[in-house]
């Protein structure tokens, strides 16, 4: 399996993510959704689409230290305009091969790209046959009294 996931320059707080599955839970404590979906879902790699300000930023290099080989960086433009948006539609696509299994994370993904994200998920499924394990939201403002953070499926939408 494979993660597509997204990351920002936002100073982003500690949290315990948390995924339940019937009666199975795994959880693990972050501040970057993308480390979380690592040590929770056991990929085999984790793409990451950074702009030039994130790649340059504290988070990236954070996560770059933490997950090493693991990540695989995918440069993309900041998406503010038409052209831009489908340049980062077709940098997602060229970052999956045929019959790949994937989960694609819209958490730190910022303004349009969670709806781009989906437009992604269905031409895949299509076009290259991949199977979407998970689309997952990281829902850090939803965390309960002991700091615990939900991991919503938004597979089923």
């Amino acid at each position: 399996m494979k993660v597509l996931s997204f990351l920002g320059i936002t100073k982003y707080k500690v949290t315990t993510y948390v995924w339940q599955e019937g009666d199975e839970e795994r959880s693990y404590e972050t501040r970057l959704f993308p480390e979380a979906l690592v040590h929770i879902f056991r990929p085999e790699c984790l793409v990451v689409f950074v702009t030039s300000a994130v790649k340059n930023g504290e988070n990236f290099s954070t996560l770059h230290e933490r997950l090493n080989t693991m990540l695989k960086p995918v440069d993309i433009p900041e998406g503010k305009t038409k052209e831009e948006l489908w340049e980062i539609f077709d940098r997602c696509v060229e970052a999956v091969q045929e019959g790949d299994e994937i989960l694609l994370d819209v958490t730190h993904a910022f303004r349009s790209l969670p709806l781009l994200v989906f437009a992604v998920a269905a031409y895949l499924r299509r076009t290259k046959k991949v199977t979407i394990r998970h689309i997952v939201y990281g829902a850090y403002e939803a965390r309960d009294d002991q700091g615990r953070s939900p991991i919503f499926d938004l597979t089923p939408l």
